[in-house]
Formats: C-alpha cells, sequence, structure tokens
C-alpha cells in the first residue's frame, strides 16, 4: 500500500510538525519496527524485552489495531551532521533508558532517532504531544549530532579507539 506523502508541514530550525499524516500507517509503521527488534535475534537487538508488552503489541499489529496515540508512543529526533544534512547513514543498535520512570527503547536509524516509550503509564507523560497524535499530527524534533550527548560520546569513543576518521 503506497500512501502520499503529507503536505501540510511546518518547520523552524528546531522542529517540524507534519500534518495530515495517515494515523493508522503511519502508527502500524512505527509499532512494526519495535515488533521486528523484539523478535531479532540479531545481537544488536539484544536489549529489546517487552515482557508482557509483547504479545499485546504483536496482537495489535496483526489486527491492524494502531491503538491510542500514548500505546507505544515514539518520540522522533532528526539528526543533523551539519547544517541541513541528515545524518542518514548513521545506524545504531538499541538503547534501553529509563526517564522520569518511563522505560524507552531508543534506536537510531535512517538519520532519525526513535524513541519508543514501553509504559504503561504513558498518558501521564508531560511531552506526549509529541507522539504521533491521532489528528495526524506528528512534531519531529531537530538536533545536530554533536547537542545528542550520548551519540557525541559514542563518537568520541570510537575516533580514540581509531575506528572513527577525522572528518
Amino acid at each position: 500500500m503506497y500512501y502520499d506523502s503529507p503536505q501540510k508541514i511546518k518547520q523552524n530550525s528546531k522542529i517540524a510538525i507534519i500534518e495530515d499524516i495517515d494515523y493508522k500507517l503511519m502508527k502500524l509503521f512505527q509499532l512494526s519496527i519495535l515488533w521486528r527488534a523484539t523478535i531479532s535475534s540479531l545481537e544488536t537487538f539484544s536489549k529489546v524485552n517487552l515482557g508482557p508488552h509483547q504479545e499485546k503489541l504483536r496482537k495489535m499489529i496483526l489486527d491492524s489495531n494502531p491503538g491510542k496515540y500514548t500505546d507505544y508512543g515514539c518520540i522522533q529526533t532528526f539528526i543533523y551532521m551539519e547544517e541541513k544534512k541528515l545524518a542518514d547513514a548513521l545506524l545504531m543498535g538499541v538503547d534501553l533508558i529509563r526517564v522520569e520512570g518511563y522505560r524507552i527503547l531508543r534506536f537510531v536509524f535512517g538519520g532519525i532517532m526513535w524513541n519508543y516509550f514501553v509504559s504503561s503509564h504513558n498518558e501521564n507523560f508531560k511531552f506526549k504531544n509529541m507522539f504521533l497524535l491521532e489528528n495526524g499530527t506528528l512534531t519531529i524534533t531537530k538536533y545536530p549530532i554533536d547537542k545528542i550527548k550520548y551519540l557525541f560520546e559514542i563518537g568520541i569513543d570510537l575516533y580514540k579507539q581509531g575506528k572513527l576518521g577525522a572528518t
């Protein structure tokens, strides 16, 4: 199934607000990324353990049920190497973090950091308006890679190990 890209995009240097997204299709796409990570046998996804959420997620996808916008909400961030140059070649495995009592699985691929909130109380998250909303609105933050602390630190470590050349 193909989907026409949304036509309403408002943006500045810090955020992009995309409107008229097909909520069901985009949400199921987001859920499918998380699901694929749960069933993968690759080492890169070894930290992905959804426990009781795994069966719920599987059923949502099989039933084509995107759920509420707070169900496995995902905050996305465009990552830039330099102004207007998306870091689309950047690929990093999953990272499990906890923020203010929320369990978050963080992926980086396609120039985007995908932060999945795998908690049963996401409706209480103060920035839940950053998730894909049921009205088809998605707010995506934009950051240069050197302003994303954990990515910057990984880059420094790789450089010190001689695994990353100077650019």
